[in-house]
């Protein structure tokens, strides 16, 4: 049996596939599939280099929805998780593209936050299911954030504070005191709003804290202002009235449970960080 030399070079110049190495390795997957992949080493591949393709499934979201699975939502980045909502890609763009390209015309999450769905609908591949899912999900997210803290609801952290009182104080220019006033069971009776400040300080004396307390019988008082430059780290002053009205309810027999500062952001929870008059005795540090 002879043997054909031009078909001897090229089988040796392209050899066959090794059957052990997987048909998806990198070299085959787009690009967006190398860089998630990338990014997320310990995700085990799914499908053939094929599957990989922009119009076929398992797309690109399938990765991030196996990783959100896996480890939770809060592992995914905000690319990742805007994948997993747009869920397909079209016939020119992967999941992963559609993603990229939402979050830079509109300048990432909080922009896409403040964004009207005719802003991403323009995008070539977004439909109005898309769309819709997107802005869906935004609403969710924020009927979540900003459900109001209700009379009876009761007191369970200092994070439950900040997002009842963030979007009231966050943008707030002058320094206002709020105090929230809770029954025996730390269920929400009422809140009050103590003092208004300049756009550095407020004005706050324990007897205007303590009696709306006494008249709706409070037991237990939560306090909370914010910071109008947005920095939540507490001050001399902060540090001073919190040791003042901490004092005055042991006197009277209504219990302050924390004092909360409203950043921007963030918040400082004098509990949470074991501050005065909450840090802990000098013997036991």
């Amino acid at each position: 049996m002879s043997t054909d030399p031009s078909f001897s070079e090229s089988a040796s110049s392209h050899p066959r596939p090794d059957p052990a190495r997987p048909a998806s390795c990198s070299e085959a997957l787009p690009a967006d599939a190398r860089e998630f992949r990338a990014e997320n080493p310990h995700y085990r591949t799914l499908g053939s280099a094929a599957a990989w393709s922009r119009r076929t499934v398992p797309s690109l979201a399938a990765l991030p929805r196996e990783k959100l699975l896996q480890d939770g939502a809060s592992a995914l980045s905000d690319r990742e998780l805007l994948s997993v909502l747009i869920g397909t890609g079209s016939s020119q763009h992967s999941v992963y593209e559609l993603a990229r390209a939402v979050l830079q015309v509109v300048g990432g999450l909080r922009g896409l936050a403040a964004a009207a769905p005719s802003e991403v609908r323009c995008l070539d591949g977004l439909g109005e299911a898309k769309v819709a899912r997107i802005f869906a999900a935004l609403e969710i997210g924020r009927r979540i954030a900003h459900r109001p803290w209700r009379p009876g609801d009761e007191f369970v952290s200092s994070r439950q504070v900040f997002s009842h009182l963030r979007s009231r104080l966050r943008d707030e220019k002058r320094e206002l005191f709020v105090a929230l006033y809770l029954d025996a069971r730390h269920r929400l009776i009422c809140e009050r709003v103590i003092s208004c400040g300049s756009l550095v300080a407020s004005i706050v004396h324990p007897r205007e804290v303590f009696r709306p307390a006494i008249r709706v019988a409070a037991a237990a008082i939560i306090c909370a202002h914010n910071h109008p430059s947005g920095d939540p780290r507490q001050s001399a002053e902060d540090l001073a009235i919190t040791r003042r009205l901490h004092t005055v309810g042991r006197v009277v027999g209504i219990e302050l449970l924390d004092h909360v500062i409203v950043g921007h952001d963030s918040y400082t929870s004098f509990v949470d960080r074991r501050l005065p008059p909450w840090d802990p005795p000098e013997g036991s540090r």
